[in-house]
């Protein structure tokens, strides 16, 4: 008789590339068992590439004989690539391939593949994190936003079946169950029957599993594969968010303090609870920020902006926050703006989208102080920069010189369709549209915000955020925004007279 539960092989495959999706890593993911095996690239947690034993999946195949394009005029396209550009999107431009199409099928292609492996009755897996792919691998990278998630759920449908999911859950089956803070993002990408939808709920607080599936009406008859799944994917956890043991964070980043001593029980709670929100949102992309999916439909984003909008607003009212977690919560409240306009608006969306397959989008960290530089990711193989023609730059700053700033905007939006990551452009044409009325202070802001995540030290970009703060009367702003318009280039005269203006003042 086999052992019902679900072999250690099969776990690992799911728990490796589910929790280096929800957690935006970079690498490989490599399982293989017997002759088979696939290699999954991993890009900011999104897969871009695919390597397996069978010839038919590889990218060149899919590609080819689904008529996309010729061998030839693929071959050359990927000759030419220099990794900087999703190959849909190259496919699209130089091919002149139909974009819908072509991305359903390398969607499917990858969600097939993703769901195969949850077949195999023995494998090993491994996940090798990389600070860059190889070139190779770059130059054959896909833009196409594969919900992986919903790619392994439906393989668990296909190969788990009730009793294994039951049997591995049975270990720990007086255990409480809580929700972690990825749950939403989780089951938002899953699409679940209505069934599910009290899930959350029921996990407030904490739950067992005989708990749960005694009060989920399970009409779909999956809810201990569903369970399985999402304690796997680590959705699910067996501690309180609060109590639940350190996370490593990304190199290079500091921890958030812990909770100070002396709270009374429901402020410890809840102190906790930003703290742990923090961490994980600013780490990511936009997506990760409000915890969906990428392929989540507008009203899905739009809901849930509005959401985090009053829980962290009635939470930044409270009078008896601790300063540190009012500053935390302030810095949540100030980045959802921008996270709101540029998803919930179709045509930014898609810009954004393309960024973030090109591994060019700017970060929500990047928007607190523009802290890390994802210049190198805007540049051409051998170093030159990917930016806009001197000439039509020049001219869009002569028009800025003379006032004519709406002029300067028009040009400056059409060089930015051609490079959307220039910061030269995006630090003009943010000056060109805090002069161009109403909202034009906010989109100043937005532009100014991305020119620095670009290139931190960008003399222009400083300059005139530093200005935008004056002009607006921000004083503590500017001051700090002079301050580091300084520190880079001491012999801009004007900014220390302001400086020392502010502090006369």
């Amino acid at each position: 008789m086999s052992d019902p539960t679900p072999s250690r092989g099969r776990t690992e495959y799911v728990r490796l590339l589910a929790q280096s999706y929800l957690r935006g890593s970079t690498g490989t993911v490599e399982t293989r068992s017997a002759r088979n095996h696939r290699v999954f690239h991993l890009q900011g947690g999104r897969p871009v590439g695919l390597e397996s034993d069978r010839p038919q999946d590889s990218i060149e195949s899919v590609l080819i004989k689904g008529d996309f394009v010729s061998d030839l005029n693929l071959g050359r396209i990927i000759k030419s690539s220099t990794g900087g550009e999703p190959l849909d999107d190259l496919l699209v431009r130089h091919a002149r391939v139909d974009a819908s199409p072509l991305r359903k099928r390398l969607e499917k292609w990858m969600m097939g593949a993703i769901s195969t492996p949850l077949g195999w009755a023995k494998s090993d897996s491994r996940f090798t994190p990389v600070a860059k792919h190889s070139a190779l691998v770059e130059r054959r990278a896909i833009g196409v936003a594969v919900p992986v998630l919903r790619a392994l759920w439906r393989g668990v449908g296909k190969h788990l079946t009730d009793a294994e999911a039951k049997a591995d859950l049975a270990s720990h089956a007086g255990e409480l169950l809580y929700a972690s803070p990825t749950f939403e993002r989780a089951v938002a990408e899953l699409d679940l029957d209505a069934a599910y939808q009290r899930l959350g709920q029921m996990l407030e607080g904490g739950a067992t599993i005989d708990i749960l599936l005694h009060r989920l009406t399970d009409r779909a008859g999956t809810g201990v594969r569903l369970l399985w799944f999402l304690e796997v994917a680590g959705a699910i956890q067996r501690a309180p968010p609060e109590k639940a043991g350190p996370r490593r964070l990304s190199a290079g980043r500091a921890s958030v303090p812990s909770a100070p001593a002396g709270l009374d029980p429901a402020m410890a709670k809840l102190v906790a609870a930003v703290q742990e929100g923090y961490d994980l949102r600013m780490q990511g992309d936009y997506y990760s920020f409000l915890m969906i999916s990428r392929s989540s439909p507008g009203d899905r984003i739009k809901k849930t902006c509005g959401r985090l909008q009053q829980r962290w607003s009635s939470t930044a009212g409270r009078g008896d926050l601790p300063p540190e977690t009012q500053r935390l919560v302030e810095e949540l409240l100030g980045a959802l703006p921008l996270v709101y306009r540029t998803l919930a608006d179709p045509a930014r969306r898609e810009e954004y989208d393309r960024r973030l397959a090109a591994g060019r989008a700017p970060t929500v960290g990047g928007l607190r102080g523009a802290d890390r530089s994802a210049l190198e990711n805007t540049r051409r193989a051998g170093g030159a920069r990917d930016g806009a023609s001197p000439g039509d730059l020049s001219a869009a700053q002569e028009c800025l010189d003379a006032g004519d700033h709406a002029r300067a905007a028009g040009i400056l939006e059409q060089l930015r369709m051609q490079n959307p990551s220039d910061p030269d452009v995006l630090a003009a044409l943010g000056w060109a549209r805090f002069h161009l009325g109403e909202g034009g202070a906010e989109a100043a802001e937005d532009y100014l915000r991305l020119a620095l995540t670009f290139e931190p030290s960008h003399d222009k970009a400083l300059e005139y955020a530093a200005k935008v703060a004056l002009e607006q009367g921000q004083t503590d702003v500017a001051e700090s925004r002079l301050r580091r318009l300084l520190a880079k280039d001491p012999s801009q005269r004007w900014a220390r007279k302001e400086l020392r203006a502010l502090q006369e003042d």
